[in-house]
């Protein structure tokens, strides 16, 4: 009866959870100067992030071009405030965030990505960010959350999540 149990349950949530989806910004309209991203994109909610194609934006750094030509970035943040560099991911039928590849825009800088699911804090993962591509890889102990913060600046060329039915 318990592996009944278990594996309805299982069966459930695989039902629930979409396919891992890359976000890799191709399809978004192309973009010469940083516009915001739109919320919703990838099934995610942005906030504090800007896309740009950065190899037509004159204020690229040369963090921004290390990926495909022609193919727009997500970037945070395009200017810190008095409450520092701050971004979010966030959907409120929760997502995992399994990887990304990016890097600093301008110069090395600490990256520090918070998660949380409805408020409860679930982890805390620091990368140090060169202006060389690299792989971010988020624990897999943080399971579903509802919203992450970036605190520090970085430069997306894809990410990888699993979210949730929508």
């Amino acid at each position: 009866m318990k592996n009944l149990l278990l594996l309805f349950v299982l069966v459930g949530l695989a039902l629930a959870a979409n396919a891992q989806e890359l976000i890799n910004f191709a399809d978004l309209p192309d973009m010469d100067s940083p516009s915001p991203m739109p919320n919703g994109y990838g099934n995610l909610n942005w906030t504090g992030f800007s896309y740009v194609d950065p190899y037509d934006w004159g204020g690229a750094g040369s963090g921004f071009k290390r990926g495909p030509v022609g193919r727009d970035v997500a970037f945070a943040p395009y200017a810190c405030n008095t409450f520092g560099c701050n971004a979010s991911l966030s959907a409120s039928n929760g997502f995992e965030l399994v990887s990304a590849h990016g890097a600093a825009g301008y110069s090395k800088n600490p990256l520090v990505v918070t998660a949380y699911n409805n408020g409860k804090y679930v982890g805390i993962q620091t990368f140090m960010m060169t202006t060389d591509v690299q792989e971010l890889d988020f624990p897999p102990s943080w399971g579903i959350v509802t919203q992450i913060f970036f605190q520090g600046s970085v430069v997306l060329y894809d990410v990888s999540a699993y979210t949730l039915g929508h």
